[in-house]
């Protein structure tokens, strides 16, 4: 009886296992012959290529939670050096959320010190690259359409 049983069981495995083929298959003839486009979604546009970063740009600053990361991860390795890195970020977190304000003061001091200089190498950078401001392009395809717009007036 049980070997009836099992037999049963593998002919209807089989036969959803075939019904399924024939379904792939008949949506695959529909999908090849189908001339219209109802119903399906419009292909993809293509994204202009985006423009390279300026290797001379400085970095963003460290926040006050990666100096504490940096200092932190070589500590945590040397006690568990089979952890991952995904691991090991949650370990830095919790860590991170346990410490007090206080202990947390230095971290943030430091990072304020890195955003200032930051700020400072920025304004530098913008001086020495105009171009690179945040909205020079636009400003300049104003300034050329206002000067197009003068130049058709006044003729």
């Amino acid at each position: 009886r049980k070997k009836k049983e099992k037999k049963e069981k593998k002919s209807k495995k089989d036969k959803k296992h075939k019904k399924h083929k024939k379904d792939k298959k008949k949506k695959a003839k529909r999908d090849e012959g189908s001339d219209s486009d109802e119903g399906r979604p419009s292909p993809k546009k293509k994204k202009p290529a985006k423009e390279k970063k300026d290797p001379n740009r400085p970095k963003q600053a460290k926040s006050a939670w990666l100096l504490f990361c940096d200092e932190m991860r070589a500590k945590v390795k040397a006690e568990n050096p089979e952890m991952s890195i995904t691991q090991m970020a949650g370990v830095l977190g919790q860590k991170w959320k346990a410490l007090t304000p206080e202990e947390k003061k230095p971290f943030d001091d430091q990072a304020k010190v890195l955003s200032d200089e930051h700020k400072e190498a920025m304004a530098k950078y913008f001086e020495e690259n105009p171009d690179q401001a945040k909205g020079a392009k636009r400003k300049k395809k104003a300034s050329a359409d206002s000067d197009s717009d003068a130049e058709e007036g006044g003729g």
